[in-house]
């Protein structure tokens, strides 16, 4: 509108650049740079003043095959905003027929105000309206390498469009500190990137997006290409999906060391993801809200063709997942992406449907390591988790205080088999059947041994929850051995009618009721050399012991030879005295928690081998007596004897073994 160079290098310090690019109607009649257009050469802006450009490209300051390089200036101030369709402020790319260096924008200063990117009324020949869609409410980039620090891109719009303050096509870009608040688009109120490569760090993006205007990404979209974020926040965002953000398509999108809190959507309140390669890492996904699936991330698998199935993977490593909401899925909901979750923390969240904590269907999930505490389910199954249509293996978790209305409080299981649950903490969870776990393969399949659901090696504190089954479970085959259950009032193991367990090696200890202890009903049970003491009279135990039982407690429950009887050799249990038919003690049990989850005999021992739960400020994982002994039980902290109930526990011949021996 006011200069044009070609094959040029122009540099700007001062001067005032104001009304170009437009009549006085408003029509724009600039094609490209509503201030200046460069063409094969560099535009250095260090100074000056811009207010009121138009252009169909770059409202500003358009580079093609060329660099722009700002450094200072004070753009769009006073009420006098850029408006274009593409690049409200700068638009910096490459055209085919006019070959260059690879085109650049370094954006490391200046003084920005709100612009916009709109399909106005453009009155030049072969230019229709409708022929760019609006894009990059600030900066506009197709082919070409970007480089922002400390940028503050605040308020900026693509109406109907993409990218609120940024939008980038086949390009690089790398954004250090600054960020993005109170941006709008329909597609990425802050940034939208396409087939780019895209690293932000320390940036932070703040309430963007609308619920009404922005159908994608609240704050970011991005699709295909690369992501990397690090040590930033997306914050109190809106979109339809992916309230703070988007991952669509192909490439690794990789979230480390940062928030995401406060966003919403109608699924995907924190992270909406259909991609096929997404880790999270030391993430902070809290206080996020979704109408329907999936509070702080909804992640789904695409389908290209039949023989991509599932579609995906999800790596989420030391986040913190917590006090996030939806109908269903109130921390996350994945369908049809093999995931991997490993420490950290998923707790707290709330589901008004099903499912508190994990939604997982149609794929493979490995669970690790996970703290997962006071999830909900307020109407449906699945305080913690629930998989259905899947496989899960929850492994060494912490699982306190979950709540499903109906059924699993701690874990449903549906539509499923060839789960594995060992070597968690389980204590306290509630529904109103299968306090623990309620499980079910699909009705009239048949269900081969080794695709048997596993319960091993798990500890189960129910005190104080009444009226509920511990596991209760249907259809399918199972194998429950090696568990300690403790402290339960009127609860039952309950195998249904078309269920087939082996039930084995198991320490009940201390329950009191008058229901069963273990129920079977018209099912094949496999209840050998397990030990019940401290339970009150009128506690039953009653099912059927086939002479040739599905499986022994070998094929199964001992399939890993580092996996002991839930009482280690490496750590005799020298100190509980038996309460057979009498009150429980007054004292309550204790947990050596240290001694779980260390392995100092360097055997792979310990109940908890290889695992590292989280902490927890419980009583009962103290060592009472200060022995520094790491005992399963240290039941009324004295040097009773442990009595002939459970002698056959140790490991007296030193093979390795812990479990019920003939010694």
């Amino acid at each position: 509108g006011a200069f044009h160079a070609d094959g040029a290098n122009v540099s700007i310090g001062h001067g005032v650049f104001e009304h170009n690019g437009h009549d006085t109607t408003g029509a724009i009649r600039t094609n490209a740079g509503g201030h200046g257009f460069v063409t094969n050469g560099s535009l250095v802006v260090t100074g000056g003043i811009f207010n009121d450009g138009m252009a169909a490209t770059g409202g500003a300051l358009t580079v093609i095959n060329g660099t722009l390089d700002i450094s200072g200036g004070a753009f769009g101030r006073d009420g006098k905003p850029h408006q274009a369709r593409r690049g409200g402020l700068f638009a910096v790319g490459w055209v085919d027929d006019q070959p260059g260096t690879t085109p650049s924008l370094e954006l490391h200063g200046g003084i920005f105000g709100p612009s916009r990117a709109e399909a106005f009324r453009v009155e030049l020949e072969g230019l229709e309206p409708e022929e760019a869609v609006p894009a990059g409410g600030a900066v506009f980039l197709v082919g070409a390498v970007a480089n922002l620090k400390n940028v503050e891109l605040n308020g900026m719009v693509a109406e109907d469009g993409a990218g609120g303050a940024i939008a980038a096509f086949s390009s690089d870009l790398i954004w250090n500190g600054g960020g993005s608040e109170g941006s709008l688009a329909e597609a990425g109120g802050a940034l939208y990137a396409a087939e780019s490569d895209v690293t932000l760090t320390d940036v932070v993006l703040s309430g963007n997006g609308q619920r009404e205007t922005t159908s994608v990404g609240g704050s970011a979209a991005i699709v295909n290409g690369t992501f990397s974020m690090t040590e930033g926040a997306i914050e109190n965002s809106r979109a339809e999906f992916g309230g703070g953000i988007a991952l669509l398509g192909e490439g690794l999108a990789d979230l480390q060391s940062m928030d995401i809190t406060g966003n919403q959507a109608l699924e995907g309140g924190g992270i909406y993801g259909v991609r096929d390669a997404i880790d999270l890492d030391e993430v902070s996904l809290t206080v996020n809200t979704a109408d329907a699936y999936g509070g702080g991330m909804m992640i789904l698998g695409q389908l290209p063709s039949e023989d991509l199935y599932p579609y995906g993977t999800l790596t989420v490593s030391s986040s913190q997942i917590n006090s996030n909401e939806a109908l269903h899925g109130g921390g996350l909901k994945i369908v049809q992406v093999d995931s991997q979750i490993r420490g950290g923390e998923i707790s707290h969240n709330t589901a008004s449907g099903y499912a508190g904590g994990v939604l997982h269907e149609k794929s493979e999930l490995e669970l690790t390591g996970t703290s997962m505490v006071g999830n909900s389910a307020e109407d449906g199954v699945g305080g913690a988790v629930w998989s259905d249509w899947g496989r899960a293996d929850l492994l060494g978790l912490y699982v306190v205080d979950n709540h499903a209305s109906m059924s699993g409080g701690a874990f449903a299981l549906t539509n499923s088999y060839g789960h594995v649950i060992e070597r968690n903490l389980i204590c306290g969870n509630s529904a109103s059947a299968g306090a623990v776990v309620q499980a079910g393969a699909p009705v009239g399949e048949t269900v081969p041994v080794d695709q048997a659901t596993v319960f091993r090696h798990n500890l189960v504190d129910q005190e104080g929850k009444t009226g509920q089954a511990l596991l209760a479970v249907a259809d399918g085959r199972y194998a429950v051995g090696y568990n300690h259950f403790v402290r339960g009032e009127d609860l039952a193991v309950v195998f249904g009618d078309a269920s087939e367990t082996a039930f084995a090696h198991n320490l009940a200890a201390w329950h009191k009721g008058d229901s069963l202890l273990l129920q079977a009903t018209s099912a094949q049970v496999f209840d050998d050399a397990n030990v019940y003491w401290g339970v009150d009279d009128g506690l039953e135990v009653v099912g059927t012991t086939p002479a040739g039982p599905w499986l022994t407690a070998d094929d199964v429950l001992v399939a890993d030879p580092r996996l002991r009887g839930f009482l280690d050799g490496a750590r005799p249990v020298d100190r509980c005295k038996p309460f057979d038919h009498h009150p429980r003690p007054d004292s309550p049990l204790v947990v050596d928690y240290a001694g779980l989850q260390t392995d100092p005999q360097g055997d792979h021992g310990g109940l908890f081998a290889g695992y590292v739960a989280a902490n927890t400020p419980l009583d009962w994982s103290t060592d009472l007596d200060g022995d520094d002994s790491a005992r399963i039980f240290d039941c009324d902290d004295s040097d009773e004897g442990i009595g002939d109930r459970l002698i056959q526990y140790q490991d007296l011949d030193g093979d390795g073994l812990g479990g019920l021996e003939a010694e």
